[in-house]
């Protein structure tokens, strides 16, 4: 009812608008004629002046309100030619950004795809030869990984090992300086999508079409070039667009102690292998969800649990079947007895966490020493026991997360940073390169 009201006055308000002037000049010349018909004319008086004064000061008044209506109206007008001209200026404005955005998406396309082809030439012109033949292209790294991983021997002690793996590298670089070359031009593919204009949406999409032209050694070589004085710049890259996810931890040099023995076996040491990914990615999803407070791995008999205590502190236990069941991801390491096994266990998953929540970025993100774990062995359960707590505050999934997109406006729940060293605050936005 409201409504049709409105509607009847608006359209009764527009009627009288457009009879407003045509009765003004009606009731001008009304009361002229008027005037007219009821003058008694003489011409010894020809004019009453105070008449005429009369009649004059009614017109005026009448022309006044006329030209009231007149000077709303044409404000009203200019108004509206305004707000036309505002808006079509808007449109045109983003009209004009979009064409710059979409010309600015071919630029960066065609010189995405231009710089990848330039890389897969690279590539294809890289060549060893060995004993065991003469390796090209992709076979390159592959070479290039069977061999820095052969030559690599353990210390005895995680840290030494991320040291001397360091070393291992800068050795299997210098006789292969070709490296340089290929490294150069994927970090300058890098370069163009990140200072380009476009969302991350779909920098994310191009970084995934780079991701998945890498294999695993090509990842491998690019995590420990990263470490050198040549990759420094590179680590940024690595860490904003996750560029190393698919690289398994377990293949990395540092855990050689674990896997040599079953390089004999392939398969054993695949299971291992996706164990470890696997219980990275629990960890990870498990951190990222807030409604979350545990999440369970089983495989081969053996049961994973990781407890989310607080958004500083996790709790993970590792128990081992009574029976040996089929696919279990350990059963080649049959030569070590239960006590040992568990042991070697609960080392490599002591590693394994520092790797996850530290190494693999470089440090650039939280460094080793703001983790507190501790790993222990219960034989009467034939369980593993571990904890890890960040003792700088901030929480642990901050670790996975962007480099360059922190919120500065949440505080560490604890006061532990040490002097002259400041960590990225967490970050709330969603994150495309996962």
């Amino acid at each position: 009812m409201k409504t049709i009201l409105k509607a009847l006055f608006h359209k009764s308000t527009s009627f009288l608008e457009k009879l407003i002037l045509p009765i003004a000049l009606i009731t001008v010349v009304l009361f002229a004629i008027l005037f007219a018909l009821h003058r008694e004319y003489d011409l010894a008086h020809p004019f009453d002046e105070d008449l005429f004064g009369n009649y004059g000061d009614f017109i005026g008044g009448l022309l006044s309100v006329v030209s009231i209506y007149l000077l709303v109206e044409t404000l009203k007008e200019q108004r509206a030619t305004s707000k036309e001209q505002r808006d079509f200026t808007e449109k045109q404005q983003v009209l004009i950004e979009k064409q710059q955005k979409n010309a600015d998406g071919q630029q960066i396309n065609s010189l995405f795809f231009d710089l990848l082809k330039h890389l897969q030439r690279e590539v294809a012109d890289l060549n060893i030869t060995t004993e065991g033949g003469q390796y090209t292209n992709k076979d390159f790294f592959e070479e290039l990984r069977r061999e820095l991983q052969e030559s690599f021997t353990p210390t005895g002690a995680y840290k030494k090992d991320v040291n001397q793996a360091l070393r291992s590298y800068f050795e299997l670089y210098a006789k292969h300086p070709r490296l340089g070359s290929y490294f150069r031009i994927l970090y300058r593919i890098c370069e163009v999508i990140d200072q380009s204009k476009l969302d991350g949406i779909e920098k994310a999409k191009y970084i995934k079409i780079l991701r998945a032209q890498l294999t695993n050694s090509e990842l491998l070589l690019l995590r420990y070039n990263a470490q050198t004085p040549h990759g420094t710049k590179f680590k940024d890259y690595i860490n904003e667009y996750n560029l190393l996810k698919h690289l398994p931890i377990f293949e990395l040099l540092e855990f050689k102690r674990w896997w040599g023995p079953l390089e004999g076996n392939p398969v054993d040491r695949f299971r291992v292998s996706v164990f470890c990914d696997e219980f990275k990615h629990k960890i990870k999803e498990l951190l990222k969800d807030p409604e979350r407070s545990e999440s369970l791995l089983p495989r081969g008999g053996w049961k994973c649990s990781v407890t989310k205590c607080s958004d500083i502190r996790i709790e993970i236990k590792i128990v081992k079947p009574r029976n040996p069941l089929p696919y279990d991801p350990f059963s080649g390491f049959k030569t070590m007895d239960d006590m040992e096994l568990m042991e070697q266990l609960r080392m490599l998953f002591e590693s394994i966490l520092i790797e996850i929540f530290s190494y693999s970025n470089f440090g650039r993100k939280r460094r080793a020493e703001s983790l507190s774990i501790e790993c222990r062995v219960d034989h009467n359960t034939r369980a593993i026991y571990s904890s890890l707590e960040a003792t700088d505050g901030y929480p642990l999934y901050h670790s996975f997360q962007r480099i360059y997109r922190y919120q500065r406006n949440t505080k560490p729940k604890t006061k532990t940073l040490r002097r002259g060293r400041s960590y990225p605050q967490p970050c709330i936005r969603p994150w495309p390169f996962s």
